[in-house]
């Protein structure tokens, strides 16, 4: 007996000659020279139930810098690190849309798990789709073309959305690669490494015409409580994101002051919200002070501090003027790290309430989940747990301290020593000092503490005078035969 498999029918792409020629031409036709910006601006269209309309970069004008450097030829990588609703996801859409219509070029997509693949392509991509008739015009159609987790397009390009595999990472040359949720992914895809490192590879070939980006809130805690930056742009120790931000060069969004003009990177640790009031209270009176001047900005005027937002490098200083002055570091990764108070689809209100609820259950429960969540995903910062954090509290330092008698000796383990010396004005002027010896794990002894109050200069009577640096600027000298030549 003999079987015969029927295959569904399938009507044919093209049913005319000119249609033919038409999509042919697609794949021969000049890149379009616009950035990636101007072509989201130009054929990106919203259909949401709070808009409809071209894409607005208005609301995030954060988001033209990062996206617009994914055609440059100066980077290999770019990593965004934000909030949630911040419109990270957006750039891939508008990134999408500009490589199909202005500069074809085969496209990968990482998402976190298959099922999420398959979420995105059936909800925000099938939206791009049906809502820009541009984009969706230079799809090839019948299903073998266009399905779930591949796209192709007239001009012979093609994009593929995976999930974390070696399968799906293996043996593929594709110059434009995302990874979406980063730090929702694996550390290490099995067994063969970071997605980063894997999707990077993808690109090698291609060299500068190659581009690997990851976005993602912080997802992973902070290694070391004890850490302190070496800059200003440094992010904590973690994995994941943050460690790509850190190899990048180290972009942080900055507002300036409407009273002061002097530039600040808008944290959450800046909103000021009154205490020991209900939850709702304290989020209807947040405000954010100037750290400069104390000038308070409302969480209305967040559209127009977006608007006149800079990225800054790690390096660079934004002037009071809108200048920019300083050597930025270089890298061939462009990173960006975008805070919660800067999020164009959240409020102020908002990220105090989410993060007052959480701190109320966990004080009710002891639980850090929920806390830990609303600084990840709201406040776009990476979580330090209780347990660790609270080693560095004073209270629980002085529990930990040991005493150690030897005054003016240097303990073992000492690696180094640190004099801190304090000038006291008023009354009597006089120099505090005091010595510590730093051990090669962060151990720290107090080895000594004096006062110095005498110069080197006398009165008529031959007697020592006392020391007034702020009056006789060569009583500082005394400070190197007291300090800097003083030996254990």
């Amino acid at each position: 007996m003999t079987v015969i498999a029927l295959q569904k029918y399938e009507p044919p792409a093209y049913t005319t000659i000119e249609e033919m020629l038409a999509a042919s031409s697609e794949a021969v036709s000049p890149p379009e020279r616009l950035t990636v910006t101007e072509a989201a601006l130009r054929y990106v269209k919203i259909n949401e139930k709070n808009y409809s309309g071209p894409w607005r970069l208005d609301k995030t004008p954060y988001l033209q810098e990062p996206q617009d450097l994914l055609q440059s030829l100066n980077y290999t990588g770019m990593v965004f690190v934000g909030p949630a609703r911040s419109g990270k996801s957006q750039m891939w859409l508008n990134w999408h849309a500009y490589t199909a219509i202005c500069d074809p070029a085969d496209m990968m997509l990482m998402q976190m798990s298959m099922a999420r693949a398959r979420e995105f392509s059936l909800s925000d991509l099938k939206k791009l789709y049906k809502n820009s008739p541009e984009v969706r015009s230079r799809l090839v159609p019948g299903r073998q073309n266009d399905n779930v987790y591949d796209k192709t397009f007239l001009s012979g390009m093609r994009t593929t959305i995976i999930h974390p595999s070696i399968n799906e990472l293996s043996g593929k040359t594709m110059g434009r690669n995302w990874s979406m949720d980063y730090d929702r992914l694996p550390d290490n895809i099995d067994g063969e490494g970071d997605a980063w490192t894997l999707l990077k590879k993808r690109a090698t070939t291609l060299g500068r015409y190659g581009m690997t980006v990851a976005e993602s809130s912080p997802g992973k805690l902070v290694e070391d409580p004890k850490w302190t930056p070496s800059s200003p742009h440094e992010a904590p120790p973690c994995k994941g994101i943050m460690t790509l931000y850190n190899a990048g060069d180290r972009r942080r969004w900055q507002w300036q002051c409407p009273q002061c003009h002097e530039a600040f990177e808008p944290d959450f640790k800046l909103l000021w919200y009154p205490k020991n009031v209900d939850i709702g209270t304290a989020a209807d009176k947040v405000v954010l002070p100037c750290p400069s001047c104390g000038f308070p900005m409302e969480p209305e005027m967040q559209y127009d501090l977006n608007l006149k937002g800079r990225w800054i490098r790690e390096g660079e200083t934004l002037n009071p003027d809108g200048s920019i002055t300083g050597t930025p570091r270089r890298s061939e990764i462009a990173s960006f790290w975008l805070k919660g108070p800067a999020a164009a689809f959240t409020d102020w209100r908002t990220l105090v309430r989410n993060y007052l609820t959480a701190e109320e259950v966990y004080a009710s429960t002891g639980s850090e989940e929920t806390l830990k969540t609303i600084i990840n995903t709201d406040q776009g910062l990476p979580y330090i747990s209780k347990a660790y954090a609270a080693g560095r509290l004073p209270d629980e330092l002085k529990k930990r301290a040991q005493h150690y008698s030897n005054k003016g000796e240097v303990p073992p383990g000492v690696g180094f020593l640190v004099t801190t010396i304090d000038v006291q004005a008023g009354g009597r002027p006089h120099f505090v000092c005091h010595t510590f010896g730093i051990g090669k794990y962060g151990d720290i002894w107090h080895v000594d503490m004096w006062k110095i109050t005498k110069s080197r200069r006398r009165d008529e009577q031959g007697d020592p005078m006392g020391i007034d640096p702020a009056a006789y600027p060569e009583d500082w000298n005394v400070l190197i035969d007291e300090v800097i030549e003083r030996r254990y």
